[in-house]
């Protein structure tokens, strides 16, 4: 497009271009003219007369075109005095053609003006790119000179917790946690000789500090020696490490329990045996006598190893399939021993299998911690009746257990009994105030039982003694699938 007020000149020029082979879209003759044209026909180029009628001449005409549409200008003038040169270098034309000039010279500046917008055009996409590379890149980026932020990134923003306008200007190091600025200032002198270091500092943030993994390099920006840097945010990375650590720390701490467990049943085991076995070859009763406790405290302490293994959440044995009969058999006739003597306990079982799959250290703890509240239940003394019997239907239902086939583990005591009150205490495992010993590990009972797949059901009244019954599934009737408990109470 042509922008000249004289008719004749601007018509010479345009029969040059046309004997050049370019394709003239119009001659506009005012500023405000020129401005429409160029916004409606969208030319390749503007050769712009600096000298037009009217309010716009040709420098306020091609500052008008160029806030609106990105079109290259060559100004076209007789005047070459400073003032007008130096006014026309400001508005940064692609050409300035002298009065009179030759059409080669005509064609030559059109071209290297052409081409000039063309790379200009490639190097602003590149710059846009790179540009949205890094203000979108979720690491922050930034860049050092003579120590000092003179670019920072979005994410460097976020890191930070600060605005970038706050960073201009500001020593890198007044971000960083002093004990750290040892570490940053090798990385600064490594990346100024040509390596790429990395290391983890804190860096200070209005919350307080970030643990931040910073990666340098050398780089050239705006023409200056400059260090760019790359920050990853890692704080929550290094929690969930530590977390991982701790544990697997608790995980060995919790193998090595286990195995200290085991080792100690062990030995209270064999102590409970050899007691058991000397007591039945002496006729001495004051050493008899000196035996009971033995076996009695060994009990107690076995029960309170498996109690603190319960509540700790590891198993002192895994699950496999037992006569229950058998076992609760072997249990009586293990606490008999250590009866007071003004105590007696009763054992009664209808024929049958019995065969239930569960942890036999579990079924015994439970058996023995009931047994153990029963006797501080009856201070005076008294009866102790145990029976081993198949579950009825109506009493199933009652449980609210699944369909199938139960055995029933019923244990009485004619003991002080247990307060409605006391008993909602005793079977809370978080509550505090429950210091009752006639009612001490019924929580824990209740869990053993119901993590073998069984159901706890006690019935008592003050100085009306207690009745607990314990139904577990038979065999055959064993959920398929599903993890132990999976029963859940009502």
């Amino acid at each position: 497009m042509i922008v000249e007020d004289e008719r004749i000149v601007a018509e010479d020029i345009k029969r040059s271009l046309i004997n050049m082979g370019y394709e003239v879209t119009g001659i506009s003759s005012s500023g405000a003219l020129a401005v429409d044209t160029a916004l409606s026909d969208r030319p390749d180029i503007i050769l712009m007369d600096i000298k037009l009628k009217g309010e716009m001449d040709g420098f306020a005409t091609a500052g008008e075109i160029r806030s609106k549409v990105d079109i290259p200008i060559v100004y076209l003038t007789a005047y070459s005095d400073n003032a007008t040169v130096e006014k026309a270098r400001e508005t940064s034309p692609y050409g300035y053609l002298l009065k009179p000039f030759e059409g080669r010279e005509l064609h030559t500046t059109i071209q290297m003006a052409l081409y000039r917008h063309k790379m200009e055009a490639r190097l602003k996409a590149s710059e846009e790119v790179y540009r949205t590379l890094a203000e979108h890149n979720p690491s922050g980026i930034f860049m050092l000179q003579k120590g000092k932020f003179r670019y920072a990134n979005q994410s460097m923003e976020r890191i930070l917790e600060t605005d970038r306008s706050e960073l201009e200007g500001l020593y890198f190091t007044d971000t960083i946690h002093s004990a750290d600025r040892e570490k940053m200032q090798d990385l600064y002198e490594r990346a100024v000789k040509g390596e790429t270091p990395n290391s983890e500092i804190r860096m200070k943030t209005r919350e307080g500090y970030r643990m931040v993994k910073i990666t340098t390099t050398g780089v050239t920006y705006h023409g200056e020696p400059s260090i760019m840097g790359l920050a990853q945010d890692v704080t929550e990375h290094r929690v969930l490490e530590k977390e991982a650590r701790r544990a697997q720390k608790l995980d060995a701490m919790s193998a090595m329990g286990m195995g200290l467990a085991h080792e100690v049943n062990n030995i209270l085991n064999m102590i409970i045996g050899a007691s058991q076995l000397v007591y039945t070859k002496l006729e001495d009763e004051e050493m008899r006598e000196w035996l009971r406790e033995i076996y009695t405290g060994g009990k107690r302490c076995s029960r309170l190893v498996n109690q603190v293994l319960d509540v700790t959440g590891m198993t002192s044995e895994s699950a496999s399939e037992h006569s229950l009969l058998i076992l609760m058999k072997g249990t009586v006739k293990m606490m008999r021993m250590g009866l007071p003597d003004n105590v007696q306990i009763s054992f009664e079982a209808d024929p049958g299998e019995y065969r239930v799959y569960a942890s036999a250290v579990d079924l015994q703890s439970t058996l023995i911690t009931l047994v153990d509240n029963a006797i501080e239940a009856m201070e005076g003394g008294g009866s102790i009746s145990i029976q081993l019997k198949d579950l009825e239907e109506i009493e199933r239902v009652k449980m609210e257990l699944p369909e199938g086939s139960y055995l029933k583990v019923m244990i009485s005591d004619e003991g002080s009994g247990i307060s409605s009150e006391k008993l909602r205490s005793a079977l809370d495992p978080y509550a505090t105030s429950a210091e009752d010993p006639t009612s001490s590990g019924l929580a824990m009972v209740r869990d053993m039982v119901e993590r073998n797949y069984g159901r706890l059901s006690i019935e008592s009244a003050v100085d009306e003694g207690t009745k607990v019954t314990i139904a577990l599934p038979m065999v055959p009737d064993m959920p398929e699938t599903g993890p132990r408990g999976s029963v859940q109470p009502p």
